[in-house]
């Protein structure tokens, strides 16, 4: 047994991309029993489905579509967001305007959030384990 500051962790993605929703779960679970102790820190993944229980931070992942209404609400209690979106968009599975209205968006909000761009799994496991390795609340 030992003490760690708790975070919870609201994890949410656009529609195509929840293989990597689902990585990003167990990325963020791995570290806390690999580093929880050491660090002291444990992250907690919740579904989006706990509505009733405010996250310590948000994490979106998105290909060519960020939920503006998601990230917002998170952002207006103050909770930190991190954004995770892929370099390389799947054309097909994108409405015409989606990368357009997710880059005004980007350059809307990035002074209030962290945007992270990843190219292929690989990167995002690193990526993911990079910005909360170094959460600071």
């Amino acid at each position: 047994m030992f003490n760690a500051k708790v975070y919870r962790v609201r994890i949410a993605s656009a529609g195509t991309i929840l293989e990597e929703e689902r990585l990003a779960r167990n990325i963020i679970n791995r570290w806390s029993l690999l580093h929880g102790e050491l660090k002291g820190v444990v992250f907690l993944p919740m579904s989006m489905d706990s509505d009733s229980i405010d996250p310590d931070l948000f994490i979106f992942v998105a290909d060519a579509y960020v939920d503006e209404r998601l990230v917002d609400a998170a952002l207006g209690k103050g909770v930190p967001v991190m954004i995770f979106s892929r370099k390389s968009h799947d054309i097909c599975n994108s409405i015409p305007g989606e990368i357009k209205a997710m880059e005004e968006y980007r350059k809307k909000i990035q002074a209030k959030c962290k945007w992270v761009e990843y190219d292929g799994v690989g990167e995002f496991e690193r990526v993911i384990v990079t910005c909360i390795k170094f959460f600071d609340c």
